[in-house]
């Protein structure tokens, strides 16, 4: 707490300096909109794509959207309010701060008790302006509908002149949504505004709906009023006595306190006015320099008000943070900033609590939920008591209602009980039947998110507030919900749900159970519900099931039901079920189930496990596990029949079967007679003629495999390699006559593509080296790849990576014989008894190049290269023989170079490495070779991408 207000008094004191040099008042207001109403970035990006995603029967209440298909970019809504009509409990209004249409006048509309919505933009009070800001609504008891809220103007006009006006207004129906009386001022502040000029924040409307009140159907907005000249905040209230027509002049409710409204708090802010039973008007708010609750009333229908005072103070909210864009603000979930505010109704029943006050707000770093209550008008309040029933991580943004008919008492909030990281949020509501002695909780949405996934400067800002309504056993809490912006960052929603507390809870674990040697039925179980919603007692006597069969009522089930057999089905067709709890009027939300009788149609794939190539070198063996199960992956499958062979596409094979060899593995030769890669599948068939989705696709290889491979593509016709892409021979260029072999056959290679090439496999040798030359006229955001597997390619390891700013050879747009660089690797990466390499070409979307150039591909033991291939004369190895040392003169060789290898092999290929150079600062070595027997030896001369000499070299001792 101190370490809070240390940031307070600085922030206080900058504020002064500003205002002693006459800060420009328009420019503050500027500032003042950006905290009331942040700009999206449109940039913004995603911060967490992921959900603690839960299926719609993890919800005992019916989760509704309030906002229809979008398709603006700015999809953004929070800070919601939410009202029911009295007159009519079906119809509902609401609303939130809206980013549509550039920030307009939005309200939603139910009239089907909250289970869906209309949306209807009231545009805006004058041209330019933004005016969604702090959006509230209610209804008085004869059903007129009152949305209040604030609106910005421009900041300057074409001449650049500063304006920063501002306002509050309030909309009207009368006639239960359909039409409203749009933009009354309450307040507005038009023209250029001067350091005096009151910033207008926070406004709440209220209604005095007690029929023994003198001050009845009277309206009530309090609003926080700040000054820029001297960053001062107040609490002020007006009021309409001509249901919204006119509104009086502002009056004071708290102190004028300089110096505050940049503070971490906001200063004194989010106040809330209700009114009591005779009249009376409570104002609460929070009273952030003070880290407490501020209070005030007034019996004289808001003419004047008491001294306010402190009623409830708080441990600081939140952690502290400098929030990109906000400066230092209380916040949670690492970056949102998140602040407490109080919450207050008033009983205005004829019940034994009738004028009985209860107060919400959040508190403590890892914020929770108190509550308190007066029973004196506010003359005192009870000792503060948590609503929820888990305290392991942050609870806030909360709101209470209460229910006019019997002075029941609801709270909902945010709460992140159920992520152990603490980042993810849901929404809970506590409910209370008692006046706030006990509190049931109850987890409300169906699904979380993550409210950093918002589109605004560091990700800071998520609203700052909820709503909820009660009237007549039925809660709708609304709230901020970002279940969408885990995909679009945009798209953030106002969620509600109609909660009936009398509703019973529903049957649990529906299921529907396949009988895959019954496919005319359906096995249908569940459990029985004991308890309602808010965990009052159901007795069995009290309910019966209702059971429905893709939307139609099926049967009416006594509670001592547990399963339900359904019969008379088609085979293999898929029916959805869904099962109600109903007791009396009240009916739980459904539960749903689904399934194919007898199982899905089709039978599940089978699956290539591996193809061998067989000794004939003509032929090759399939090993392939049958399904076992129909594709729903649960039903076993009873009647199958065989199984089908597809080679490149065709069908070239049909193999009859058991019924019971499902589950079994079994082998298929397959003899396509020429050498290369064939591409692969099977599929099985049952008794009824219904065939499985074809296997996965698998290459198999006919032929020889070679230890010593060689490929400079001047055969004729076409070798049957892996290709995905145009990979084609052309004699564009060549290293030996007359064809090379390229990814671009037919011009430059496409952006945002890749291709590959698969040659031949081999059987490597310890002393096996992968020698190939090429040109890679490769843009430099494009990358070609070497690739190596050794079993069967499920795995690839890079050898190397090449473009254009490989060598600077190729950085010239001239496609020539004199361009070709001779490329190499050594093993130990040639592990396994086959090894397959990979050319493959990964372009980007920035641009495109000729393409890559391959030539002389060559895999070969180095005990059978030829002596002296590739080297130069000028090289002298000596003596040879040998004996204790040996000479290496490169004399006046031009192609010496850094990274040079001298290497040396004994008769089993078996590599002894001598040497190996970063640099070259001399041009004479001699090898000592004393620790070596006698016998033939093989010398090897190398750099990274040259072979300079090859020699035999004797040994003698």
């Amino acid at each position: 707490m101190k370490i809070n207000f240390k940031y307070s008094l600085i922030l206080q004191v900058v504020f002064c300096i500003s205002a002693v040099l006459n800060l420009n008042a328009s420019d503050y207001h500027r500032k003042l909109m950006e905290y009331a109403h942040p700009t999206p970035v449109s940039d913004a990006k995603i911060v967490n794509p992921q959900l603690l995603s839960n299926d719609s029967n993890s919800s005992i209440f019916l989760n509704v959207n309030t906002i229809e298909t979008e398709t603006e970019q700015f999809q953004m809504q929070n800070e919601s309010s939410i009202a029911v009509n009295p007159k009519n409990p079906k119809i509902l209004i609401a609303s939130a701060v809206d980013y549509r249409d550039n920030s307009a006048t939005w309200v939603y509309l139910s009239t089907d008790g909250g289970k869906s919505w209309k949306n209807i933009n009231l545009g805006r009070p004058f041209a330019g302006w933004r005016s969604t800001n702090d959006p509230s609504v209610a209804f008085d008891n004869e059903g007129i509908g009152y949305l209040v809220y604030g609106g910005f103007g421009a900041i300057s006009d074409s001449t650049g002149v500063l304006y920063g006006e501002n306002g509050v207004f309030i909309s009207k129906t009368t006639d239960n949504g359909a039409t409203w009386k749009k933009h009354i001022p309450i307040i507005v502040h038009l023209g250029v505004q001067t350091p005096d000029s009151t910033f207008e924040d926070k406004y709440y409307i209220s209604v005095d709906n007690s029929p023994s009140s003198p001050y009845y159907r009277h309206l009530y907005v309090p609003w926080k009023r700040v000054t820029p000249r001297d960053s001062a905040t107040q609490i002020v209230i007006s009021k309409s006595t001509d249901f919204g027509e006119t509104w009086s002049e502002p009056v004071p409710v708290s102190f004028r306190l300089p110096n505050t409204s940049e503070d971490t708090t906001y200063g004194q802010s989010f106040p809330l006015a209700i009114t009591g039973p005779n009249g009376e008007v409570y104002v609460v708010w929070n009273h952030g320099i003070e880290h407490g609750v501020g209070f005030s009333f007034s019996t004289d229908g808001a003419k004047t008000f008491s001294e306010p005072r402190i009623i409830r103070r708080y441990n600081i909210f939140g952690i502290t943070r400098l929030l990109e864009g906000q400066g230092w603000r209380h916040s949670v979930k690492e970056k949102v900033r998140a602040e407490t505010y109080p919450s207050l109704v008033c009983d205005l029943t004829n019940g034994s609590r009738r004028g009985w006050l209860y107060l919400t707000w959040a508190g403590d770093n890892i914020p929770n939920i108190y509550f308190s209550r007066s029973t004196d008008r506010g003359l005192t309040w009870s000792e503060p008591k948590i609503i929820h029933s888990d305290t392991t991580n942050d609870q806030f943004w909360q709101w209470i209602s209460l229910d006019p008919i019997n002075g029941d008492i609801a709270v909902m909030y945010l709460d992140s009980r159920d992520d152990p990281k603490n980042m993810l949020v849901e929404t809970y509501v506590s409910y209370s039947s008692d006046g706030g002695d006990s509190w049931i909780d109850r987890k409300v949405s169906d699904m979380s998110g993550d409210l950093r996934n918002n589109p605004f400067r560091g990700n800071s800002f998520a609203g700052d507030y909820s709503g909820n309504a009660f009237y007549d056993g039925m809660i709708y809490p609304s709230w901020i919900d970002m279940r969408f912006a885990a995909k679009n960052i945009f798209d953030s929603d106002v969620f509600t749900a109609p909660i009936n507390i009398k509703a019973p809870e529903p049957p649990k674990n529906f299921k529907a159970k396949i009988l895959a040697d019954e496919p005319t039925k359906i096995q249908l179980t569940w459990d029985t519900p004991t308890v309602r919603a808010f965990n009052q007692p159901l007795a069995p006597i009290e309910f019966k099931f209702a059971l429905f069969r893709d939307g139609k009522f099926l049967a009416d089930l006594n509670s001592s039901e547990k399963s339900y057999l359904d019969i008379d089905l088609t085979p293999y067709t898929y029916y959805t079920y869904e099962i109600f709890t109903v007791a009396g009027d009240d009916s739980s939300v459904g539960r749903k189930a689904g399934a194919f009788a007898g199982g899905s149609r089709l039978p599940s794939s089978a699956k290539i496990i591996d193809i061998i190539t067989e000794s004939d070198k003509k032929s090759v063996k399939l090993i392939v596990e049958l399904p076992s199960f129909r594709s729903d992956s649960s039903t076993r499958l009873v009647n199958l029949a065989g199984i089908k062979l597809f080679r490149d596409g065709s069908e070239v094979n049909t193999q009859q079967l058991q019924k019971t060899d499902t589950g079994k593995i079994i082998e298929i030769i397959d003899a396509p007679g020429d050498e290369g890669f064939y591409k692969y599948e099977v599929l099985v068939f049952d008794t009824d003629g219904n065939s499985s989705p074809k296997s996965q696709t698998s290459y198999g290889y006919c032929g020889e495999i070679y230890s010593n491979y060689f490929d400079n593509f001047d055969y004729s016709g076409t070798k049957k390699y892996i290709i995905t892409g145009d990979w084609a021979k052309t004699n564009d260029v060549f290293f030996s006559p007359e064809f090379s072999f390229t990814d671009s056959p037919k011009g430059r290679y496409p952006s945002n593509f890749s291709s590959e090439f698969v040659i031949f496999p081999f059987t490597p040798q310890k002393s096996s080296i992968l020698k190939f030359k090429h040109i890679a006229h490769i843009h430099r955001t494009d990358t070609a790849f070497v690739e190596i597997s050794s079993d069967k390619m499920k795995t690839w390891k890079t050898l190397g990576k090449f473009n254009r700013n490989s060598y600077p050879l190729w950085q010239d747009n001239n496609l020539s014989k004199d361009k070709w660089i001779i490329e190499f690797f050594r093993e130990p990466a040639f592990l396994g008894d086959t090894v397959f390499v990979k050319f493959r070409l990964t372009t980007d979307i920035i641009g495109t190049d000729d393409g890559w150039y391959i030539d002389d591909i060559e895999f070969v033991s180095i005990l059978n290269v030829d002596e002296n291939l590739d080297s130069d004369d000028q090289i002298l190895v000596y003596p040879n023989p040998a004996k204790d040392y040996l000479n290496i003169d490169f004399g006046e060789f031009e192609g010496l170079s850094n990274d040079l290898g001298i290497f040396l092999y004994n008769h089993l290929g078996e590599m002894l490495e001598i040497k190996n150079y970063d640099s070259m600062a001399q041009s004479k070595f001699k090898i000592d070779i004393k620790n070596y027997p006698s016998g033939i030896y093989h010398l090897y001369i190398t750099n990274r991408f040259n072979i300079f000499k090859t020699q035999k070299l004797i040994i003698i001792k």
